[in-house]
């Protein structure tokens, strides 16, 4: 990368994985990784498996332009996350670039609290109508598919977006061309609200094992899905800080591998010498 060999780079980096690749260059100096990130195929989602920090170290060091197709590129929620955590002068300037759908779409979703569902869902799914056929529903799918999060359950909704029920891509696979949506949906779903806990809605997709649990608001109007990737990053953050508190570390350490050894001592201590005795 120093020598600008890319066409080097990207040939061993060839045939692996989004994640494998975040993983291979993440120790790539900043100034040489925006440079191959743009080269590479797939960068919004390499990009979306680099740390937290990273991103908003790239993000400053990427010229806009290729910032904001980076940015178009990821999923509506990684990319509110992003925007939450980058500087206010930078949201400023790439704002106005965005598509307003995009725009309005990072609006709604910054609104939410953190650690509920609303600060966790997504709103790239798929949705069709109880009047459509089976056919119909083929062809909205094909044109959803590039953007949704996930097409293997599609969720049903009347004229005011009120979530009614849900079906299987299985079960379209399987119909009758002409029959429609309302006689293939099941209506006993397990749903979520917008308000929810973060951790109450991860366990609610572990115990249903479901792809995604949708999301509503007070007034049952669907307003997004939680995938079970995500609700399995919750569960992980869960665990995590559970581990850290039943050991004396809290959380608010930060990061344990750069903190002082007296400061681990000065937190563990008490609960070091409770348990010798």
């Amino acid at each position: 990368i120093r020598d600008d060999d890319f066409d080097d780079v990207i040939g061993q980096l060839k045939g692996l994985r989004p994640v494998d690749i975040a993983d291979a260059i993440e120790l790539v100096e900043p100034e040489g990784l925006w440079r191959l990130l743009e080269r590479l195929p797939k960068r919004a989602e390499i990009f979306s498996y680099l740390k937290a920090e990273q991103q908003v170290e790239l993000s400053s060091l990427f010229p806009r332009a290729i910032l904001v197709k980076i940015i178009s590129e990821m999923p509506a929620d990684e990319r509110t996350d992003l925007f939450k955590r980058i500087d206010q002068g930078l949201r400023d300037a790439l704002f106005p670039a965005l598509a307003q759908a995009e725009r309005e779409n990072i609006r709604k979703l910054s609104a939410y609290v953190e650690g509920t569902a609303g600060a966790l869902m997504t709103s790239d799914y798929a949705m069709h109508r109880q009047d459509m056929t089976a056919a119909e529903a083929h062809s909205s799918l094909r044109r959803e598919a590039p953007d949704a999060e996930t097409i293997y359950h599609a969720y049903v909704t009347d004229d005011e977006r009120t979530l009614i029920g849900v079906v299987s891509l299985r079960e379209l696979i399987l119909a009758h061309p002409a029959k429609q949506i309302k006689d293939l949906m099941i209506s006993d779903l397990v749903s979520g609200y917008v308000d929810d806990d973060q951790e109450n809605i991860a366990k609610r997709i572990a115990r249903y094992d479901l792809i995604a649990l949708p999301i509503t608001d007070n007034f049952g109007h669907l307003v997004g899905i939680v995938t079970h990737d995500d609700a399995r990053d919750v569960a992980s953050e869960e665990a995590t800080d559970d581990f850290h508190k039943s050991a004396g570390v809290t959380t608010s350490l930060g990061n344990m591998k750069r903190a002082r050894t007296s400061l681990l001592y000065r937190k563990r201590v008490f609960w070091l010498v409770l348990l010798v005795f």
